[in-house]
């Protein structure tokens, strides 16, 4: 890895970044009434900039309301800023995500913007 980076700390890099992608989607989303329980997977393209495209349904929760909002909040959330350098590589490209309302959102490190 450039710059004696570890794979390790890359991987934690990529695991910060991608809580503070979902932070920021879960910040945004208004969910529909009776969404209880349901959970919606989320296929996308990550580019380097942070600019999403390609944002699509993956497998839904059954409730096209619950689905339609998800995809929505993914786009008022967007563009995040650019990932770390050093998980580039893990980060651009085709991500899948399961956005889930009844999960706890990940925890702001210390320090870190919004």
């Amino acid at each position: 890895m450039p710059g004696g980076m570890s794979l390790a700390s890359a991987t934690d890099d990529a695991s910060a970044y991608l809580d503070q992608v979902e932070r920021r989607i879960m910040a945004v989303w208004t969910r529909p009434p009776n969404a209880n329980g349901l959970k919606v997977v989320i296929r996308l393209r990550l580019e380097r900039s942070g600019r999403v495209s390609d944002l699509r349904v993956e497998k839904s929760s059954g409730n096209k309301q619950f689905d339609v909002s998800a995809v929505q909040a993914v786009r008022r959330a967007s563009p995040f800023p650019p990932g770390p350098e050093s998980a580039q590589s893990s980060l651009v490209g085709d991500l899948r995500m399961v956005l889930d309302p009844t999960r706890p959102v990940p925890a702001q490190f210390p320090g870190q913007k919004t």
